[in-house]
């Protein structure tokens, strides 16, 4: 298993950097949601970044977030070049939002990416250099509902792109793992970014059923929020594939440092867990109404974030560990819940 997440993390990077994968954001609205600069790029702030972009493309990323309305509203990135995914330390990134469908894109404000460690921890990322910890001035604040944002990097206009989601306090919201949980199995999507590199296509199987399961909730009015293990240098691949197969639109959160992708409870277990807790914490605001995912990992991170065993839902061998429910099939699974309709309400 850790031989699949090595080769996976490294394919990554190389299909990345080869340009097979681009993380500059989709199209998911009539408009183009790609950001097209008419200045001239303005050069380098540091000497030594030449070197850096030698190394390849832009291997930029940013994670989605999701905040309470009222709470502070961060932006966090990394920015690197090249398959040895070198950090691009010292320059300046352009944050832009818009606001209204296809509408004007908005400057919020410029951050400069961080040295190795400068800014400790923050949001639960270690700052591991090429970074950026930009929180949105309270004046420019964004409104309800999912705002695009796309960073820019003054140096060469080179983007990363991300969705910054604005909700009420305490609103209900279901989280899915999405390797063995929406896809049939583990080794999907390292077939899926095998076959980028090769500039081959293969799309990963979904689980049956799962697709009609997460459109029930978000009929229902839960907002779905997807956490998985896989690296963030698969956010792009990882986005195409949830819009291609027709999954609701939510946050999406993979993990920032390679010790996090491990599949053991130190590894990726203990990443959920955190992100999980956080969602559930003041800054964010969100109850956990339902969680599903098929792996002792996920069911140690549900367990550690609390969330009650009789709304983690367990798909596969590992169904019914712990005490969470066990399902067969989410075919089944889904009758019984349209049996008992539910829709978003205060647990307290």
């Amino acid at each position: 298993m850790h031989l699949r997440l090595t080769t996976l993390y490294a394919l990554s990077i190389t299909a990345l950097a080869a340009g097979c994968m681009d993380n500059t954001g989709l199209a998911s609205e009539t408009c183009s949601e790609h950001l097209v600069l008419t200045t001239t790029p303005q050069g380098w702030a540091e000497r030594s970044t030449d070197l850096v972009v030698e190394f390849g493309r832009a291997a930029h990323r940013a994670q989605d977030q999701i905040v309470a309305q009222g709470a502070p509203q961060q932006v966090i990135a990394k920015f690197a070049y090249g398959r040895v995914d070198k950090d691009l330390k010292g320059e300046w990134v352009d944050i832009y939002a818009r606001r209204t469908r296809c509408g004007p894109w908005e400057r919020l404000g410029s951050e400069r990416t961080s040295q190795d460690g400068e800014h400790g921890k923050v949001g639960g990322v270690q700052d591991d250099g090429g970074r950026i910890f930009f929180t949105i001035p309270s004046a420019r604040a964004l409104p309800l509902g999912r705002t695009p944002l796309r960073l820019v990097v003054r140096g060469d206009h080179s983007q990363a792109a991300m969705d910054l989601y604005v909700v009420e306090p305490s609103t209900q919201v279901v989280v899915f793992d999405i390797d063995g949980t929406l896809t049939t199995d583990d080794n999907q999507i390292v077939q899926e970014v095998a076959a980028e590199v090769l500039h081959r296509s293969y799309v990963p199987q979904a689980r049956p059923g799962a697709l009609a399961l997460v459109r029930h909730y978000a009929e229902q009015g839960f907002p779905v929020l997807y956490l998985t293990g896989r690296p963030d240098l698969l956010q792009r691949i990882t986005t195409r594939w949830l819009s291609q197969q027709g999954f609701p639109q939510g946050p999406l959160r993979l993990a920032d440092h390679l010790h996090e992708v491990l599949p053991q409870i130190t590894g990726v277990g203990t990443f959920k867990a955190k992100v999980l807790t956080a969602w559930q914490g003041p800054q964010h605001g969100l109850q956990i109404h339902a969680a599903y995912g098929n792996a002792p990992t996920d069911i140690y991170a549900y367990e550690t974030a609390q969330i009650p065993k009789d709304h983690t839902f367990i798909i596969g061998p590992h169904g019914g560990e712990g005490d969470t429910v066990g399902l067969q099939s989410y075919p089944a699974h889904l009758s019984t819940l349209q049996a008992n309709r539910q829709r978003p309400q205060s647990r307290d």
